[in-house]
């Protein structure tokens, strides 16, 4: 079981008694002089016998409130009388160890980094922290967050706690003096969230620089579980996080291990929903936000429609030095595209090119690509393009085959170097050969089936009778924030005695336009008939659909009503 430690540092005021509470304890603590008497009661409760905390002094700190009697009248120069926080101590008699560590006071680098290694010899591998720095000086709060960080790396402790005594609260020193004692509450904050906010930033960056997940995944586990447990598995911040390293973790593995029929099946869709409900929450701590905006960036080309995810996938590994696995992959999943695309075109019976169900349509596209140039006799062709030769052919003479056949064949030989570790006779000898194959092979590909890739989606198209410029600032934040740009598309004129025929040759005009546009989203607010029809075609089509929600207001002026609207939030269809 992990040791559990306090770190606390003394200071040298001569402090004005406050009822110190920690979490909802109000009203029940006693007054104390020292914030550490009120923490270390309260860490009674959970330490245990081989468990230790640590009070950390100067010379001056020592003098004036860990020993008796340390501070003087500035008028009379009379000692004050006081029971220091050693008597105080010893008086408890705790059932776990409590020791002063002597700690330079001087601001000069050297002084500065003794007082980190006395702080952090007290450090046990494995140990659960809580640290104090409610009378911290001067550079004291920066050396203890960055000696939590250094410490987790290298003893592998956890922060439990970073307690923080917020007496100004109250008021000024001069204030609280005239206060009554039993008028002086004062709340022990835990600003643990910034210690994790370090964490999961760390994690996050580790993710986009390294593409490792590990560093979330045990965050999740390690940092949500309390809330899971809290809100019985309802609270929604925690669920979505978990949902997001749960989906990166799925995908991470799939690209890595060259997991190319299962990465065409991923759901890529759910996990850029998952990010966007976290993205849109109120987080408990809420710059991580931004954290996973960071990851949100991270795996944003990954589409969940056009069977283009292979690509995506290649470039990932590009981006991480993944050769092998980018070679494989870069040549595979084009195979796979083009056993689709042959499929669409019905060149063979149906199910031929089925990539899923056999192979004979992925060997029959190899060979065909690999003969362009070069081709054998028909009478040596062996396998399923000795038995279909006429489709072998039909393959050989497509325009998109011929484009695609000296990118295959760099693959081809990279691979087939690479798959025998350099063993094979004719080996391309240097090692970072193969990254610029990969990387150049990768831009002859995608610049062949650019035609065929979709369409980038633009921002949010405003189909109303209120153009965007004339928004709320607020409801313009909204949209830009989510949708990154807004543009906008007139909302009909809809004649009361349209008919059905009409309307719905109105909606497929409208369709087909907003298609050519390829936005992200449509905001659609108008005639209801019209609206109704048009937002079935496109959420038919993939395309999220919104409306505004707004809030009512009533105010009176010279005896008049007048009625405004406040944008709220956009909700979807």
């Amino acid at each position: 079981m992990p040791r559990k430690i306090l770190l606390s540092f003394l200071g040298t005021n001569n402090y004005e008694p406050v009822s110190y509470y920690v979490e909802r304890s109000a009203g029940n603590s006693p007054v104390e002089k020292y914030v550490q008497k009120t923490i270390l009661n309260y860490l009674a409760g959970s330490f245990g016998p081989n468990d230790h905390a640590f009070i950390f002094l100067t010379d001056e700190a020592r003098n004036t409130n860990w020993d008796n009697d340390g501070h003087f009248d500035y008028k009379t120069k009379a000692r004050i009388p006081n029971t220091g926080l050693a008597k105080q101590i010893e008086t408890e008699a705790y059932h776990f160890g409590v020791s002063p560590i002597q700690v330079n006071s001087e601001s000069e680098p050297e002084a500065i980094w003794e007082t980190f290694e006395r702080v952090y010899e007290c450090i046990q591998p494995g140990d659960e922290v809580y640290l104090d720095i409610t009378h911290s000086w001067r550079y004291l709060p920066m050396l203890g967050m960055t000696l939590l960080n250094y410490a987790k790396v290298l003893k592998q402790i956890t922060v439990k706690a970073i307690y923080y005594g917020a007496f100004e609260q109250l008021g000024t020193f001069q204030e609280v003096k005239k206060m009554p004692l039993d008028g002086r509450p004062v709340p022990i904050l835990n600003l643990v969230s910034f210690s994790e906010l370090q964490d999961w930033t760390v994690a996050a960056d580790d993710f986009v620089l390294d593409g490792n997940p590990d560093r979330l995944a045990a965050l999740t586990n390690k940092n949500l579980s309390g809330i899971m447990r809290s809100s019985q598995g309802k609270d929604e911040v925690a669920k979505n996080m978990r949902e997001v390293t749960s989906r990166i973790n799925q995908l991470v593995p799939l690209i890595t291990t060259n997991r190319g029929s299962d990465l065409w099946k991923y759901d890529y869709e759910a996990l850029q929903q998952a990010l966007d409900r976290f993205s849109g929450e109120r987080s408990y701590i809420k710059p991580l936000n931004d954290v996973v905006e960071h990851i949100k960036n991270k795996v944003q080309d990954f589409q969940a429609e056009g069977h283009f995810q292979w690509l995506e996938s290649v470039a990932w590994c590009i981006e991480h030095r993944l050769v092998q696995q980018g070679i494989t992959q870069l040549q595979e999943g084009l195979v796979s595209w083009l056993c689709q695309y042959y499929e669409q075109k019905q060149w063979a019976e149906p199910g031929f090119f089925d990539m899923h169900k056999n192979g004979r349509g992925r060997d029959l596209i190899t060979k065909a690509i690999q003969f362009i140039g070069n081709a054998p006799p028909e009478e040596k062709w062996k396998g399923v393009i000795g038995r279909r030769p006429e489709l072998g052919y039909r393959v050989m003479e497509d325009a998109l085959a011929q484009e695609l056949h000296k990118p295959f064949a760099k693959l081809t030989a990279a691979r087939n170097d690479i798959n025998h570790g350099g063993y094979i006779e004719e080996k391309m000898k240097k090692a970072d050969r193969f990254y610029t194959i990969l990387e150049d092979c990768y831009s002859e590909i995608a610049n062949s089936l650019e035609r065929f890739l979709p369409k980038q989606q633009t921002g949010l198209l405003n189909v109303s009778n209120h153009p965007s410029d004339g928004w709320s600032q607020e409801q313009r934040n909204a949209a830009l924030k989510q949708f990154n740009a807004i543009s906008d598309k007139p909302f009909p004129a809809i004649d009361p005695d349209l008919s059905e025929e009409g309307l719905n040759k109105l909606v497929n005009e409208f369709f087909d336009s907003i298609i050519e546009l390829s936005p992200i989203a449509v905001h659609i607010m108008g005639e209801m008939t019209f609206t109704f029809a048009l937002v079935q075609r496109l959420k038919a089509a993939g395309i999220t659909c919104i409306a505004s929600t707004t809030e009512r207001l009533v105010t009176e002026e010279e005896g008049k009503k007048i009625v405004t609207f406040k944008f709220v939030r956009f909700r979807p269809y």
